[in-house]
Formats: C-alpha cells, structure tokens, sequence
C-alpha cells in the first residue's frame, strides 16, 4: 500500500535521479500502450466500441461552457473546404438539429432568402400541392400555409395574376366572386397555377404574404434534406445571419444533445479536436481541488451509502482529469482512458475473453512495485514542473496499474479478507497525513477511557476475524486499530459500512467487496493530487 497511499520522505523523492524519473515514464507508456492494443483488439471490444463509449462517456458531462462548444463546432464549419465529404456530412447533420429544435428562427431566415423556396418549387414540384392545397373553409386569413399567400397575393394583385390562375370548374371564377365567396378557390387547379406563377410572375414568391407562411418553418417538413443542402450553401457564402442562428441555437442546447447528434459524424481527428480538453484546464484543476478538499466521506443518507458516493466522487474526478486537465495526441489513447475510467468491467472481460488478461497483470505488478515509490513520487513532482498534461497521463497510467492489481488481488483473495486488510492499509496511510479516511465519517469524541476500553473490545473482535490456519497474526498497529497510547488524532478504526466486527453475512461481505475498489481508487488519486496540488 505504500506505493498508492503513503508518500515517501521529501530526502528520498529528491534522492531520485532523472534517469529514474524517465525510466519510469517509459514503463508507463509502454503499460498504457499494451492496455490500448488490448483493448482495441479485444474479445468484445475494438476501435468502433470504445469510440462510442467515448462519446457516451462525453455526453454525461457538465459543466461545460456553451462559448466552448461553439468554439469547437464553429471550425468545422468555417474550413474553407466545403468539398469535403466530412464537412459536409457534419454540417447537414448540424443543420438538421439546427432545424429541428428551432423551426421557427430557420423559417423566419428563409423567408429572407425567397429564391431558396422559389427554387424548391421549381426543381421539386410534387410538393406544390401539398404547400398550397387547403380546405378553404372560412375567411381567407383561415387558410393554411402556401393556399393563404396565394389567395391574398392574387386578389390583391389580380391584374397581374388573375389569368395566371387555373380553374377546374365549368367557368373561371371573377375576383369579385371570390372575394365575396373565399371557398370557390377549391376549384383551382393549384399545380397548374403555381407553375404558371413559378414561369411568369415569380415576384409572388418574394412578397411578404408568402414570407409570412415561411416563417413558421413549417415549409422544412416537406423536405428536411433539401433544405439543409441549401442552407449548407449558404455558409458558403458567409451568411452571418444564418451562422447567428446556428451559434444561437447551439449555445442554447444541452450539450448531451450535442453529443447524441453530431459527434458520431466527425471523423477521428475532429472528434479528438472536439472533445481533448472540452472542459478547459483552468477550469478543471479548480473543481478538481474543491472535489478533493470536500469532505473526505460521503453522508450516511447518500443513496446507496458511502460506496456509492465514493464511486460518484471518483467519476467526477476522472471526468475533469480525461476531458478537462490533459491535451490527448490520439483518439485511440482518449478513447482507452474514457473505457478505462467508466467501462473498467466490461474491458476487463475483453482482456480475460481474449487471453490478454495476464500480461496486463504482469505489467501493472511491475508498475506497483513497492520499490518504485520514490520514483513515483517523484516523477509527479517532476511533472507538476514540467507539463501538467504529461503530469496527468502518467497518473492516470499508474492508477489503471492500481486498478488491475486490486482487480487481480480481489479475484485471488478471500473477500472478508481483502477488505480488511485494505481498510486497515487505509487507515494506516492516513495516520501520517492526519487525513479522515472516506470509508465512514468522523465521530463525535469521547473519553479517553471510553475510547480505551471501546479499543479493546474491537482489537479482540477483529483478532477473531483474521484468519488462524497457519498465518501469522498481525498487530493491533499492524491493522491500524486504535490503542490506547494512539492519541486523539488517530481515526475510528473499522467502518461500519466496510467492516463489519463479528462474523459479517456472505451478502454483506459481498456489497463491501464490490465498493472497495472505487474507494481505493479515489483514496489514491486524492493522494496524488493534492500532492501535486502542492507543486503547482
């Protein structure tokens, strides 16, 4: 436990060479290139599974700030290639969500660009009778869409449009008769009419009785893909106002939608563009210190109890860390941390389905060599010095190191055990630093006496649960339990969640099991960072 809990003295971390410091960082490259090849070639996993588990992963963030995503997607569509396949692609399927949650401010864009909906009645013209069909019952203001810009931009222009129409009754209707009797416009024959006003008077389709039947964006409906092509052609052209309606409405949108509708049309050199330090370095340092120098436990009342918190914690903290504190190179390393981080299990399958699993053990046992502790220390140090984004990456490389040495320790250990032990390494780790253990909150203090004689009675309870085939014992300081010459400082010994004094039930030891090792992970990352917090 003293390579992820306990740091050396500040005289054994200077002790450390630089040729120590870079043998190490080499040794952490080559165990996170082994986790990505195996992980990309696994039994159920590759390169397609953990890009979707990356954006999955990205779209449960927060705390990310709409100017930032803008300033991610606005490239994109500004790269002066607008023959490419990517960037059209990516910008129709931006469009889309464009027009599908805002309608209404596309509708009211297009009603200032009248050939866009000249031209598609031109080229498309089985959508005419659709647009400007209607019931024609009531007053002409009750009319729908294209069949109301029609009917008042003919009476009203009628010296210019009257014979244009064509009518399918017996006689052609007057326009005093209409505008007296408005359903007698049933008898038209709308497709021949509007073509005859699409070839001969095409100033209809810029006048404002049009445009107002536009700008509901009810007119998209008929062809959502044409619509996009065409307003797609406009950023050809630098068309800020519809470039304001685009930054608008993104900035106004959830940025799980963001996620959901467009990342998986970016090719992987955007994507990586897109989501490498989203939530920004500043920002993610700072609410990664407040995380870490919160209560160190989570509340009793928390749903699920102090495990679930933990676990909660430490997902928030590698949140900040993969997408906020480093600048990734590659989507195949952002893509492995992010299934590292949030999809430990099912990657851990792939390794054991593939037959990969040992030689990850095996490296991560050399990587948690208790001889190394200095240099781990120290290379943080170094780091914090040099580039925080380096300083992070082999943090996170040493704590999947951690993460499968728990994972093959718990596999080939008896559980009651196992959280035992860990919660008496806890507890003797946090002895040096002062520091609450997360594994249950502080209590109230008591007496010397009662604290005497409650520390007895839990030394004998936990001698019992240890086990007596052979082994050899260890001490009451050996586990951490408390003693009577501990001192006030020293925490409560054995959480109630973790530990249970006596012979817990199978269930118990199981839901105990299941949590320790969110609880050590987070144990050990506060540790390290707010050691470098320190550095910086």
């Amino acid at each position: 436990m003293s390579l992820f809990l306990q740091r050396p003295t500040s005289s054994a971390v200077r002790a450390v060479s630089a040729d120590s410091c870079a043998l190490r960082h080499d040794r952490l490259a080559r165990f996170q290139r082994l986790l990505q090849e195996s992980s990309q070639s696994g039994e159920n996993t590759d390169r397609h599974t953990l890009r979707l588990w990356l954006i999955s992963a990205a779209s449960k963030l927060e705390g990310v700030q709409p100017s930032r995503t803008w300033g991610r997607l606005e490239p994109l569509l500004r790269t002066g290639d607008h023959s490419s396949d990517t960037n059209h692609a990516f910008g129709i399927y931006l469009l889309q969500l464009v027009c599908d949650v805002e309608p209404t401010k596309v509708g009211r864009l297009l009603a200032h660009h009248p050939r866009i909906i000249r031209h598609f009645f031109r080229d498309h013209p089985q959508h005419i009778s659709v647009w400007f069909q209607s019931s024609y019952v009531g007053s002409i203001s009750e009319f729908r869409n294209g069949a109301k810009a029609l009917a008042q931009y003919a009476l009203l222009h009628r010296a210019e449009m009257w014979d244009l129409l064509v009518w399918q009754g017996k006689h052609p209707q007057a326009p005093v008769a209409v505008a007296a009797k408005p359903y007698y416009f049933s008898e038209l024959n709308i497709h021949q009419s509007v073509l005859n006003i699409l070839k001969n008077h095409p100033q209809f389709f810029t006048s404002h009785q049009m445009a107002d039947t536009v700008k509901s964006g009810d007119i998209m409906a008929l062809d959502p893909n044409h619509f996009c092509e065409e307003l797609y052609s406009l950023l050809a052209d630098e068309a800020e106002d519809l470039l304001d309606v685009i930054r608008t409405t993104m900035s106004q949108q959830p940025f799980q939608l963001i996620c959901q509708r467009l990342l998986h049309h970016l090719n992987d050199n955007k994507l990586l563009d897109f989501l490498s330090g989203i939530l920004g370095q500043s920002y993610s340092q700072h609410q990664l210190q407040q995380l870490l120098s919160a209560n160190s436990f989570g509340p009793v009342s928390s749903p699920g109890g102090t495990a679930a918190w933990v676990t909660n914690q430490l997902d928030q903290c590698l949140q900040l860390i993969i997408f906020g504190c480093i600048r990734w190179k590659d989507l195949g390393s952002l893509s492995t941390h992010a299934a590292l981080a949030f999809r430990f299990q099912q990657l851990h399958s792939s390794w054991q389905g593939s037959g990969k699993l040992q030689d990850i053990y095996n490296a991560a046992q050399l990587i948690c060599n208790a001889e190394a502790a200095a240099v781990h220390w120290a290379l943080l140090k170094f780091n914090a010095r040099d580039s925080i984004s380096t300083m992070y990456q082999d943090m996170l490389h040493s704590l999947w190191a951690v993460q499968c040495t728990i994972q093959h320790w718990s596999s080939h250990s008896d559980e009651q055990q196992i959280v035992f032990l860990a919660d008496a390494g806890i507890h003797a780790a946090m002895l040096s630093s002062g520091q609450h253990s997360i594994l249950r909150p502080s209590k109230k203090r008591k007496s010397h006496k009662h604290k005497r004689r409650k520390s007895h009675k839990k030394s004998r309870k936990s001698r019992e649960m240890l086990p007596s085939s052979g082994e050899e014992s260890l001490s009451d300081n050996d586990l951490g339990i408390m003693t009577p010459d501990a001192g006030d400082r020293m925490p409560q010994a054995a959480g109630n969640w973790l530990i249970h004094m006596g012979r817990p039930e199978s269930s118990q030891v199981q839901t105990s099991a299941q949590g320790l090792p969110a609880v050590l992970l987070h144990q050990v990352l506060s540790g390290w960072t707010e050691y470098c917090f320190t550095l910086l």
